[in-house]
C-alpha cells in the first residue's frame, strides 16, 4: 500500500461534543422562534432581501431566479439525482462504508424534517411575496435540514476519504458553503423564518455528526486506494 493511502478515517474525537452543542442550539432555537421572542428580529432579516434596491425590476428578478436555483439543491427532485449519483459513485468504487454514511445521514434528516414539522405546526411567514410554492409547515426548513445532511455529508465523508489535507479541507468547505447557501435562499425567497432554517442547519448537521461517529469511527482500514 502506498504512502500517500489513507487508510484510517482522520479523528473524530470532536464529534460528542458536537452533536451536544447542535442539540442545545437546536433547543434555543426553537424555543426562541416558536415563543416569538425572536419574531420582530425574523420579520426584519426576511424584509432585508425586499429593500428598495432588490424589490422591483431586473434586480428582484435575478434574486429570484438565483436563489430559485439555489434552493433546488436541497430540494426533492435534484437531491434525489445528488444521492442516486453519489450512491452509484460509491458503489462502483466500492465505498461501501462511505456509501453507509452519506444514506444514513440524508435519510435520517429528511425523516426527522418531516415528523419534526408534523411536531411543531409553525406557520410560513406572511411577510412578504413568497417566492417559491410550500407544502409543508415551516419549522425546521426541510430544505436546510436535507441539503446540511448530504452536501455536508459528502464534505465530511470525502474529508475522512482524500489523502491531501488541502484537497480534504477545499471538499469540506465547499459542502459547508452549499448547506448555508441553500439555507440563506429559503428566506430570501420568503418561504422560512430564519429560525426555521438555523434549525434545520442543527437536525441536519446533528444527522452527520451521529452517521459519522457511528460509521466513520475506527477501527477499520479503507478496502481500497484513497482518492488524491
Amino acid at each position: 500500500m502506498s504512502a500517500n493511502v489513507l487508510t484510517q478515517p482522520r479523528s473524530l474525537y470532536w464529534a460528542p461534543a458536537l452533536y451536544a452543542s447542535l442539540l442545545v442550539a437546536f433547543t434555543l432555537t426553537a424555543w426562541a422562534s416558536l415563543s416569538g421572542v425572536t419574531r420582530a428580529f425574523e420579520r426584519e432579516l426576511i424584509q432585508l432581501a425586499y429593500s428598495p434596491e432588490t424589490a422591483h425590476g431586473w434586480t428582484r428578478i435575478a434574486v429570484r431566479e438565483v436563489c430559485l436555483d439555489l434552493t433546488a439543491l436541497g430540494g426533492f427532485p435534484l437531491g434525489v439525482l445528488v444521492l442516486c449519483s453519489a450512491t452509484a459513485i460509491l458503489s462502483l468504487r466500492g465505498e461501501q462504508r462511505l456509501l453507509s454514511f452519506l444514506l444514513a445521514s440524508t435519510l435520517s434528516a429528511w425523516g426527522l424534517s418531516l415528523l419534526l414539522k408534523l411536531v411543531f405546526e409553525r406557520g410560513r411567514p406572511q411577510v412578504v411575496e413568497h417566492l417559491d410554492v410550500t407544502y409543508t409547515s415551516s419549522f425546521p426548513s426541510a430544505h436546510a435540514t436535507v441539503a446540511t445532511a448530504l452536501y455536508l455529508g459528502l464534505g465530511v465523508g470525502l474529508h475522512q476519504r482524500v489523502t491531501r489535507p488541502a484537497l480534504a479541507r477545499l471538499l469540506l468547505a465547499l459542502g459547508t458553503a452549499t448547506t448555508l447557501l441553500v439555507g440563506v435562499s429559503r428566506v430570501v425567497l420568503g418561504v422560512h423564518w430564519p429560525g426555521d432554517v438555523v434549525a434545520g442547519w442543527c437536525v441536519g448537521a446533528c444527522c452527520v455528526v451521529v452517521a459519522a461517529r457511528l460509521i466513520l469511527t475506527p477501527p477499520f482500514t479503507y478496502p481500497h486506494e484513497a482518492y488524491p
